[in-house]
């Protein structure tokens, strides 16, 4: 693996524009009143493919992610394969298992946090949409951007909250989740996601935060969907300074683990 692919590899730059005080409870979900609900939410995962870097998308709130794609979408056949987050583009190395949008905070005397992706890297279920991913491109910029929107206040029966160990208990957030992925270098190498946070509760949200989880895993996918062994000797790391994370595999070689 040459270090300049490697620097290459994605700058991932997350917009956070939000309002967190109280506002109007607009239910942008058909069981957006934070109930127990037995409705089946829409799950849609696009693939960037306009650039050098595949990134998968999803419309809750996930990237990488291991699920399937969509047989009608372009990517299906243009790719041929599944892509989490895969540098360059047709290579098979990928350095991403999953990841997801987590925001916290306090209301009342409460601490709630929503999430995609929890920490043992399992899906948690808590963001969820009944539309699909929106999708469009510009011939002039070579720009490929998806949009989607979803809200964390659909409560499914078989979330769980691992520190309270209750049902998932929704901070009443709207997000809208746009993405950009371009085709002309430089800029083929990254793609950048931008979220919008609305709180539409009728509660304000103090000391919210807002992150990102990601399992950076980096192997090389011999065949689609089947790990090689390599992401058991990568190692992470966080550029202090530069308020970057990083993740790398240890020899450099993404097919075998070093013990």
């Amino acid at each position: 693996m040459r270090p300049r692919q490697i620097a290459q590899l994605c700058i991932l730059v997350i917009l956070v524009s939000s309002d967190l005080s109280a506002a109007p409870n607009q239910n942008i979900q058909r069981s957006g009143n934070q109930s127990l609900s037995i409705e089946s939410p829409l799950t849609h995962r696009r693939i960037h493919y306009a650039g050098n870097l595949y990134a998968k998308i999803s419309n809750d709130a996930r990237i990488g992610d291991v699920g399937g794609l969509n047989p009608t979408d372009p990517e299906y056949d243009l790719i041929g394969h599944d892509a989490h987050f895969e540098f360059p583009a047709g290579s098979r190395a990928d350095y991403l298992y999953n990841g997801s949008l987590w925001v916290g905070g306090i209301v009342g005397s409460d601490t709630l946090v929503s999430e995609a992706v929890d920490g043992a890297s399992a899906g948690a279920y808590e963001y969820n949409s009944f539309s699909p991913i929106e999708e469009s491109y510009s011939p002039l910029t070579g720009q490929q951007t998806f949009t989607a929107y979803y809200a964390d206040t659909l409560i499914l029966p078989f979330t769980s909250d691992e520190v309270a160990l209750r049902l998932h208990k929704p901070l009443g957030l709207a997000i809208t989740q746009k993405s950009h992925a371009f085709k002309t270098a430089p800029f083929d190498a990254f793609v950048i996601v931008e979220y919008l946070i609305r709180n539409i509760s009728e509660y304000t949200i103090s000391d919210a935060f807002v992150g990102i989880i990601a399992d950076a895993d980096i192997w090389l996918q011999v065949t689609p969907q089947t790990f090689s062994g390599g992401p058991l000797d990568d190692l992470a790391g966080y550029l202090s300074d530069e308020c970057i994370g990083y993740a790398i595999d240890q020899d450099g070689d993404p097919l075998i683990a070093t013990p």
